[in-house]
């Protein structure tokens, strides 16, 4: 992959981010929900989420690339994401601690958030095959919509200590995974 490749896969995944963590806080903020992080903590975590996109797309990616060259799809789906969500995991918990002058603390809560995302994108790479085609225009952001919501909801599940889904965060980063695709995803694919 080329450095301008990167780039363009950096620029996919920081618009998409944006666009699902906006879509959640705006429909989590309207909605009134008790989970709402402040706005100032909400926002390093998002600039550790984009700083591991980065991470990850530059550095990580060509190594994962190569090793995963001669899997199935699924399989190789499912590296990726592990490889690259606990980057970013990772690497969002190194940035909010740091810029709060704490010491990293991978905790109970961090961990539960980080193994059941990735759980639910496994789950969604074991399944993906099976979602119907609605065509060029729709299956992207259905299969995206899909994938956080299957993400969140596993989370928030587990964070909850087993008891329910935060439905409202959950929409949010579907209606965010909808409105990029609808209103950015051809103009960054084609330019």
């Amino acid at each position: 992959m080329s450095t301008l490749q990167s780039t363009e896969l950096i620029k996919h995944d920081i618009l998409f981010y944006i666009a699902i963590a906006s879509g959640q806080y705006i429909l989590q903020q309207n909605l009134n929900d008790p989970t709402i992080s402040p706005m100032n903590e909400y926002l390093l975590a998002v600039l550790g989420v984009m700083l591991g996109f980065i991470i990850y797309d530059y550095i990580l990616f060509l190594f994962i690339d190569k090793m995963t060259s001669n899997l199935n799809k699924v399989s190789s789906s499912i590296i990726v994401d592990i490889f690259k969500f606990t980057t970013i995991f990772v690497v969002r918990e190194f940035i909010v601690t740091y810029i709060r002058g704490q010491t990293i603390n991978f905790n109970h809560a961090w961990v539960l958030e980080m193994r059941y995302t990735i759980l639910g994108y496994i789950v969604y790479d074991l399944f993906a095959s099976f979602i119907p085609n609605f065509g060029q225009g729709i299956n992207p952001a259905l299969h995206d919509m899909i994938k956080v919501g299957l993400g969140n909801l596993s989370a928030t599940y587990a964070l909850s200590n087993y008891s329910s889904p935060n439905l409202i965060s959950t929409g949010g980063l579907a209606i965010g995974a909808a409105v990029y695709h609808f209103l950015f995803y051809n103009k960054i694919i084609i330019n």
